[in-house]
């Protein structure tokens, strides 16, 4: 059974929401109960990068595609969370 349905675009101005509820997102994911059912919207801004000198080695997620990961492995209850939270880039 599907409990979180989630919406990635890019957006102006980036970030996590649920449209029309009160819930949040924080380091540790979403406010919810884990049983309950959401809506998420995650919009995210590539980063401005210069195409024709890039590697393919020089692609980094961006700080919100890196926090959602962080926030829904540690709302999962995955360990991965805490090494992601652990390193500078959030790139394990």
């Amino acid at each position: 059974m599907v409990h979180q349905v989630w919406l990635a675009h890019p957006g102006e101005g980036g970030g996590i929401s649920f449209p029309g509820s009160d819930f949040e997102w924080g380091s540790d994911g979403p406010n919810l109960p884990f049983n309950d059912r959401a809506l998420g919207r995650l919009s995210i801004v590539p980063e401005a990068v210069d195409r024709p000198t890039m590697a393919p080695t020089d692609v980094r997620p961006t700080e919100q595609a890196r926090e959602f990961i962080r926030g829904l492995l540690a709302y999962l209850g995955f360990e991965e969370a805490l090494t992601l939270a652990a390193t500078d880039d959030g790139v394990a």
